[in-house]
């Protein structure tokens, strides 16, 4: 009989400490030139580490970090099903350049249109 090592699938393991995840969040944060993320064991505390890092930092508000953290969460979650049921396979890279786009719009038209900062 073969046995088969099988990771259990939890929300911090899919967003966070999964080898694809681990290298889109990195892939973000290079191009923003900042750390963002601080994993914790469960979401609501990676939210809180996170947060208070970068609160402390002053490097971003808490709105743009709102949006940022469901910018990368939705598509980690898109590309896992893509992965597992379509057999579709998008670099991380690629999913981090669309993240950062992504990001920017939604910051943009959710704050109102004189803000052309984006999301950094």
């Amino acid at each position: 009989m073969r046995y088969v090592r099988v990771q259990l699938e939890t929300a911090v393991h899919l967003f966070y400490q999964c080898r694809y995840a681990k290298q889109v969040w990195e892939k973000v944060a290079k191009r923003l030139g900042r750390r963002i993320m601080v994993r914790g064991i469960s979401v609501q505390q990676t939210w809180d580490k996170s947060w208070d890092r970068i609160s402390h930092e002053g490097s971003m508000p808490k709105k743009r970090w709102a949006v940022l953290f469901m910018c990368v969460s939705w598509p980690l979650w898109k590309q896992r099903n893509d992965k597992n049921f379509r057999g579709k396979f998008k670099p991380p890279f690629l999913v981090a350049d669309s993240i950062l786009e992504d990001s920017a719009m939604w910051f943009k038209y959710c704050s109102g249109a004189g803000n052309k900062q984006g999301i950094g």
